[in-house]
């Protein structure tokens, strides 16, 4: 009996240590990624992120433990929010298995079309979850097989992963706006608890990048791409050719308009069509859902990056539709009250662009997934803004010398009207029609630096990750 005593002692010792080595762990509230490829299997989201000084949004390791996976996720919902993970067959949400952690409880779900179910199941356990200073981690064991429900997926074949973080909807998993992120399909059995890394679990098939994008991913880039061209190209070109070049051409009108309010109305109109596209396109892709605040939302997510944006890109798009409608009930030139309609239209036409510029650099310094490299799409916008607004100061300081000279009577009347011909002509100055020239000159640039800031951003939103 002593014996037995004696040799049961060490094994008891021994259990001690291992549960106390996992509480360490779980009390640290920190994952550890030293073991990642060797020990244990590791994904970073997003992918490449663990080399990066910013650090990732959501991590996960997953490990097979006997009859059960063990996964730990570490990451920063906002809140009281969750982490989750998803197993799918495809590239796409629906038909995928869910574990996700939240507040002190495990959630087990199912992901039926876009809507998340809860599901029953008695062999899904967290482990433990912790947060500090804004960082959650939780450690959750599920079985590998045997569940008994075929909306719990076993976990002996590979599943293309989704990582995503979110609020809660109640004691449901809520939307996760842009905090998705769909990693590369992976055998989650090739590691172990007991023999390490196992090759022959990890087949080349299981570890493939996505190829094709999904429905969802195709319609995010067609709205990155149409809303940058309509913004950073038509737009922007529109107000400044209303803005500078009225005086430009005179004596040019097509089908009795001025050359300038055409260009404008060309450039308007592809803009707004442009937007419209846009609109539709990120609409369809969120199942026609609104991601900006909202009354039922949580402080967080109505303070959040994608609301913020969204609420920006709304009013901007709103705002340039009801320009042309602004612009129907116009009264004549020649009435006194018509310059109450030039700044109105100035006012709101300058604002939509402004709020349109603020929901690019949102996206620009804060969506990591809609660009191949959101650092060049950061920089590259910054250089179209200083072109813009370096052009826009420059063109009106020569708009108020020429209006200078005009006042001070140095080059007599700006223009004045001549009959050649028996047609009524417009005849410029010669001081003022230098200045016009050269404002015609300066705005060459311009457009070729607006449209090749649009066409790299566009390159790179076109090559940003598959998901």
């Amino acid at each position: 009996a002593g014996g037995r005593l004696e040799t049961r002692r060490p094994v008891r010792m021994m259990r001690k240590v291992a549960i106390l080595a996992v509480l360490a762990q779980i009390a640290a509230a920190q994952l550890d990624t030293s073991a990642c490829g060797r020990s244990k299997g590791c994904l970073f989201a997003p992918q490449g992120c663990n080399n990066q000084p910013a650090g990732c949004q959501l991590t996960m390791s997953y490990v097979v433990d006997g009859s059960d996976m063990v996964f730990e996720l570490q990451g920063k919902p906002p809140g009281n929010g969750y982490m989750a993970i998803g197993f799918s067959k495809d590239m796409q949400m629906g038909d995928d298995s869910v574990s996700a952690c939240a507040s002190n409880q495990q959630i087990l779900a199912y992901n039926e079309g876009k809507s998340v179910l809860p599901v029953n199941g008695t062999k899904h356990m967290l482990e433990g979850l912790t947060a500090t200073n804004g960082e959650s981690y939780c450690r959750i064991r599920r079985a590998i097989s045997g569940n008994g429900s075929p909306r719990i997926f076993d976990l002996d074949q590979p599943y293309v992963i989704f990582l995503a973080y979110g609020p809660m909807n109640g004691n449901g998993i809520g939307y996760h706006q842009m905090n998705k992120w769909i990693m590369p399909r992976q055998a989650l059995s090739s590691y172990s608890t007991t023999g390490g890394f196992n090759p022959n679990m990890s087949t080349p098939a299981a570890n493939q990048l996505p190829t094709v994008r999904s429905n969802e991913d195709q319609l995010r880039v067609a709205h990155g791409i149409c809303m940058s061209i309509g913004w950073m190209v038509f737009l922007s070109t529109g107000i400044l050719f209303a803005r500078f070049f009225r005086d430009h051409l005179p004596n040019t009108t097509p089908g009795g308009t001025k050359m300038w309010f055409h260009g404008h109305r060309i450039f308007q109109s592809i803009g707004v069509g442009l937007t419209i596209a846009g609109f539709v396109c990120i609409f369809v892709a969120n199942d026609w859902r609104w991601s900006g605040p909202k009354a039922g939302a949580t402080v967080e997510e109505n303070q959040s990056w994608n609301s913020i944006h969204s609420i920006c890109g709304l009013l901007a798009c709103v705002i340039a539709w009801a320009q042309p409608l602004n612009a129907v009930f116009r009264c004549h030139p020649g009435e006194r009250a018509r310059f109450i309609f030039n700044w109105i239209h100035r006012f709101f036409g300058f604002g939509s662009w402004l709020l349109a510029a603020a929901a690019i650099m949102i996206a620009c310094v804060h969506f990591d997934l809609m660009f191949s490299s959101r650092v060049s799409a950061f920089g590259l916008f910054i250089a179209f803004l200083a072109a813009f607004g370096l052009c826009l100061i420059v063109l009106q300081l020569l708009q108020c010398v020429g209006w200078i000279k005009q006042r001070r009577g140095a080059a007599g009347a700006d223009m004045e009207m001549v009959q050649i011909g028996g047609q009524t002509r417009v005849v410029h100055a010669n001081s003022n029609s230098g200045i016009r020239r050269l404002q015609a000159i300066l705005f060459v640039p311009y457009i070729v630096v607006a449209w090749g800031t649009c066409i790299a951003i566009c390159v790179l939103i076109g090559l940003k990750p598959i998901f």
